[in-house]
């Protein structure tokens, strides 16, 4: 079964347009990192439309276990995690990975926007920071951004 999703966007005359995500970041190896499971849910699906290949875990520590044998190349993490915050995660990331010779791009994400200090986002290694809740044509445009 075959899933589309539109999502309302503005065009130059202010009339409300749909944008597809489908096909987007077709390839795209993503390792998501993300404890709270709804969220998960839907981070797949959207990256399912976008026909982007998923490796989701629920802790910091669980994403670095993948590292040894999954090679992403985005890597999305909440910042708030049980085990580790998304910004020692990602310094770690980002380390382990230039040892291997591969950078690696990182986007943040959360729900405590209004306690996201953007300095340290991008200083811990991310690339970008995109708040929940989450607008699927925004995530997928953001990451296709990062890529070219």
């Amino acid at each position: 079964m075959s899933y589309s999703l539109g999502l309302p966007l503005h065009n130059r005359r202010g009339e409300p347009d749909a944008m597809n995500i489908d096909g987007l970041l077709r390839g795209l190896n993503i390792l998501l990192v993300e404890d709270d499971s709804d969220s998960a849910e839907l981070f797949n699906v959207i990256f399912e439309l976008a026909e982007a290949r998923v490796m989701t875990v629920a802790s910091a520590r669980k994403a670095l276990e993948q590292l040894e044998s999954y090679e992403p190349d985005i890597v999305i993490s909440n910042l708030a995690l049980p085990d580790m915050d998304g910004y020692s995660l990602v310094k770690k990331v980002c380390t382990s990975e230039k040892i291997r010779g591969r950078e690696i791009i990182a986007v943040a994400v959360t729900a405590s926007a209004r306690e996201v200090n953007l300095a340290k986002v991008m200083s811990a290694g991310f690339q970008a920071y995109i708040p929940k809740p989450i607008n699927p044509a925004m995530l997928v445009t953001a990451l296709a951004n990062l890529l070219h």
